[in-house]
């Protein structure tokens, strides 16, 4: 039982979202390549100024949480600056290799922008579309008390937060050098709740995979728009 347990949470908790974040971090690679190509690197500080922001963000915060020491961090370089660097922003730090905590953090730290930018999606929508996490969802209910300033603001601040979502080699460097400890800690995971449940993965099993992989499936959707827009807008100007 514990074997398909830990099976079964290296799959929902470890393999899926890899390879939908993989999936998804390309697309938006591509599509800010798309607005480099066409307006120029400014143009990425200034469409994309909010995903950098919390993307940087996000890494210290999680460099923080695993007691990771930050060296140098700059959220966000502004677009005359940017020519020259190369870079919008970033987050250097550094832990101690034989600290087990600290090598475990370097996978959420490297997977961290997703979580950020997730979470702020989520609050601006909560501020300026409520209506989207009704539970009875259906044209009357989306469209009620909403307005075109709304979906405006809305709109240009989702787009903003999702060209965050490209990961740097850095990144997925800092990811596969803890995923070994976070394969591992899976495992107590399963330990733990096949000693509660042993047939938990069963009972629970189809449920957490279904609203797993909507999640993935309605995040790489909304990518997949937003890399939709930038084509149009870079054909039509």
């Amino acid at each position: 039982m514990v074997w398909q347990s830990w099976l079964y949470l290296l799959g929902l908790g470890f393999i899926m979202p890899l390879l939908a974040n993989l999936l998804i971090s390309a697309l938006t690679s591509q599509t800010v390549t798309l607005i480099v190509k066409r307006y120029g690197l400014r143009a990425q500080s200034y469409w994309g100024c909010l995903g950098i922001v919390v993307h940087e963000g996000s890494h210290a915060l999680l460099a923080l949480l695993f007691l990771h020491h930050i060296d140098q961090i700059k959220l966000f370089v502004a677009p005359k600056e940017a020519i020259t660097t190369t870079q919008l922003g970033y987050v250097a730090h550094s832990y101690h290799p034989h600290n087990l905590y600290q090598r475990l953090g370097n996978f959420f730290i490297g997977q961290a922008p997703f979580m950020g930018i997730i979470a702020c999606m989520m609050l601006v929508t909560k501020w300026l579309w409520p209506q989207l996490f009704s539970p009875n969802l259906n044209f009357t209910v989306v469209t009620a008390g909403f307005t075109w300033w709304h979906f405006l603001l809305w709109l240009v601040m989702i787009i903003s937060l999702s060209l965050g979502l490209n990961l740097s080699r850095a990144d997925w460097h800092n990811t596969w050098s803890g995923s070994f400890l976070y394969v591992g800690l899976l495992m107590l995971v399963a330990l733990f709740l096949t000693g509660v449940n042993p047939s938990f993965y069963l009972t629970y099993g189809l449920d957490w995979l279904v609203t797993v992989g909507g999640f993935y499936l309605v995040l790489f959707s909304l990518a997949l728009l937003v890399n939709l827009i930038v084509v149009l807008l870079t054909k039509a100007f």
